[in-house]
């Protein structure tokens, strides 16, 4: 069942064993959260915080369970395994959505529940703003002389890296839980915060979770800029950190790779799976923006594979004997 599979926000645990009573019947309440996806799907809301994908069977089975039907009956009307429903109360318990009657409450969600991104928006343009003069009237400073300057900086940057995804994290908490994880980007380390769950929201609470840490980098940057203006001898670190931000954002914003501008550009556009729905419009050689993403994504990961190989070849050595 997806309620079982498709949790976004991890994987369920093994479920725990329940009692013959239970088996037979089912008199607790629910409490839960559900409304619509773009694409016409549904998201449940636990009280832990928990976000799920189901479908019109899983929301049925919920309804009809906090209206008190029993377990065996429900499995019979609609030809489902005894097992897995039992396994579906078991997450719900876990999820915190089994109440007694007087604490039970299903609630619909509907857009109104969404958010005006406008202000965000205002405020990212004025911070550019900001940003822009800077380099117009202040910045002198567009290369170091010293090795140990740019290890310096190089150091100072893992605090902006920190911070960014300190931005999703603060951003999403109020409507999930986010965790923290680690992956390898072509084979370097990297620290990401799993956003995921955000899918589950209305879009302009998506695109405010996505765009998140681009809004912290421009609050930490307009602070380092009002720090070389008050103190100009900062200007000589300032001016190649806030390059080496910039240059960062030119990796993490480009829709290609798996970083914000992908999810950013999946919101602007109500694509679930753009890279996967690109590929396949491209197999079938089927006419549309997602065919031309899925070229793009397919020459972007080809090159890169090639540069990677280059640099690795270098490294070793061997690139003057090509």
């Amino acid at each position: 069942m997806p309620f079982l599979q498709q949790k976004i926000s991890g994987s369920p645990s093994p479920h725990p064993a329940y009692t013959e009573p239970e088996r037979k019947s089912y008199n607790q309440s629910l409490r839960f959260e559900y409304g619509f996806l773009d694409d016409g799907t549904i998201w449940i809301r636990t009280p832990s915080k928990g976000l799920f994908h189901v479908d019109w069977l899983t929301l049925r089975l919920l309804m009809e369970l906090n209206a008190g039907m029993p377990v065996v009956p429900l499995c019979t009307k609609y030809k489902i395994d005894q097992k897995e429903l039992n396994g579906l109360i078991a997450n719900l318990r876990r999820e915190g959505a089994i109440v007694s009657p007087r604490e039970g409450k299903i609630t619909k969600s509907g857009q109104q529940d969404d958010i005006h991104i406008a202000p965000f928006v205002l405020l990212f343009f004025l911070l550019a703003a900001i940003q822009i003069e800077y380099f117009q009237n202040i910045a002198r400073t567009f290369r170091l002389g010293r090795w140990y300057d740019a290890l310096i900086v190089g150091l100072i940057s893992i605090i902006p890296i920190i911070l960014h995804e300190l931005g999703h994290y603060l951003s999403a908490r109020k409507y999930f839980a986010p965790r923290l994880g680690f992956t390898f980007l072509w084979f370097f380390p990297a620290v990401y915060m799993d956003t995921h769950a955000a899918w589950c929201l209305p879009r302009n609470i998506r695109l405010l979770i996505n765009s998140a840490g681009i809004l912290m980098d421009m609050g930490l940057n307009s602070l380092l800029v009002a720090l070389a203006i008050y103190y100009p001898a900062a200007e000589y670190y300032v001016t190649p950190l806030l390059i080496l931000q910039y240059t960062r954002w030119s990796i993490i914003m480009n829709p290609l790779v798996n970083g914000d501008g992908y999810w950013l550009l999946s919101d602007f556009s109500r694509t679930v799976n753009m890279r996967q729905k690109g590929k396949e419009y491209l197999r079938k050689k089927r006419f549309h923006w997602l065919s031309i993403y899925g070229l793009l994504s397919v020459i972007f990961s080809i090159f890169s594979i090639m540069g990677l190989l280059w640099f690795v070849m270098n490294l070793i050595g061997l690139g003057g004997k090509l």
